[in-house]
């Protein structure tokens, strides 16, 4: 799926971000942490246990734009145990 980002100042735009992460204490701190730092509003945050050691999160966020969604992922992959993070939508 194709999107183009308009310039529109004060316009934000929904989208899913999947991540999956090894299974530890304060993973979701972690990852919410980095959103917050970033100023990405989080509308969903969905966490759940895969039964292979990792943890599936699906987080439903708002950005101004592609840049800053693409920054949001680069950073989310910095994250201790993160091993995928990709948009989720469509």
């Amino acid at each position: 799926m194709r999107v183009n980002w308009a310039d529109t100042e004060g316009r934000v735009y929904s989208t899913s971000i999947y991540v999956r992460v090894r299974d530890r204490t304060g993973l979701v701190v972690d990852i919410a942490s980095v959103l917050n730092m970033l100023n990405v509003k989080i509308s969903l945050f969905n966490a759940r246990d895969t039964g292979d050691g990792y943890v599936s999160v699906s987080v439903d966020v708002e950005v101004k734009n592609r840049d800053e969604l693409i920054s949001a992922m680069a950073k989310l992959m910095s994250v201790s145990g993160v091993t995928d993070v990709r948009r989720s939508d469509g």
